[in-house]
C-alpha cells in the first residue's frame, strides 16, 4: 500500500475497514467477475459457438443428401436410363419417318372401316421437343355424322399416338356433314 499517495480515497477506506470486510469485498468482486465472466462473454461465445456447430450439423445433412443424390443420378445414368432407351427402341424399331408413315396409313384405313370419305389431306413439317417429335395433318372428310364420330373414337383407341387437335363440321345437305380435322401425329424421343 505504499505506493497509493495517502490522501486517496480508496486508501483511507481500506486501512480503516476491518480484514474481514476487505477479504468480503475482494471474494465479491472475484464472485461477480467470474459470474460475468461466465453469464456475459462465455455465455455469447458459447452461442455462437452452437449457432455455428448447428450449421455445420445442417451443411453435413446437405452433403449427406448430395452425396446420396450423386450416388442415385449415377446409377439412372449408367443402370435406368440405358434400360429405358433400349424400351423405348424395342418400342419403335422405326424411324420417326417411317413410324408416321405406319400413323397416317392407320388414319386412312380407320377412314376406309367408318365409311369416312377423305376430301384432302394437307402434311405439316416434322417439329422437333424435348419429349420427341410430332407431325401436324389437316384433314377434310366427308360423311355422316355418326361415321365421323365412329372414325374419330377409332383413332383414339388406336395403338398409335395420333391426337385431334382442332375439329370442325358443317352440314351439307340430308344427313351429310364435312368436317375438318387436325390431327398431330406423334413420336416420343429415342
Amino acid at each position: 500500500m505504499y505506493f497509493m499517495p495517502k490522501t486517496n480515497r480508496w486508501y483511507s477506506w481500506a486501512v480503516h475497514t476491518k480484514a474481514v470486510y476487505r477479504y468480503s469485498m475482494s471474494c465479491a468482486f472475484l464472485v461477480i467477475l467470474i459470474l460475468g465472466w461466465r453469464y456475459g462473454i462465455y455465455a455469447w461465445f458459447d452461442a455462437a459457438i452452437n449457432s455455428e456447430r448447428a450449421s455445420i450439423s445442417q451443411l453435413q445433412q446437405q452433403l449427406i443428401q448430395l452425396a446420396r443424390a450423386e450416388r442415385l443420378s449415377k446409377d439412372l445414368a449408367d443402370n435406368t436410363l440405358p434400360m429405358l432407351h433400349r424400351q423405348l427402341q424395342e418400342f419403335f424399331p422405326l424411324s420417326a419417318s417411317a413410324w408416321q408413315q405406319q400413323q397416317f396409313d392407320c388414319v386412312m384405313v380407320q377412314a376406309q372401316k367408318a365409311g369416312v370419305q377423305i376430301v384432302s389431306y394437307t402434311d405439316e413439317k416434322e417439329k422437333k421437343k424435348p419429349w420427341g417429335s410430332y407431325r401436324g395433318a389437316q384433314l377434310s372428310m366427308s360423311g355422316t355424322y355418326e361415321q365421323i364420330g365412329h372414325f374419330l373414337m377409332s383413332l383414339k383407341q388406336s395403338s398409335y399416338m395420333i391426337q385431334c387437335n382442332q375439329f370442325r363440321s358443317n352440314r351439307t345437305e340430308g344427313d351429310q356433314f364435312t368436317a375438318l380435322c387436325n390431327l398431330k401425329f406423334m413420336m416420343a424421343g429415342i
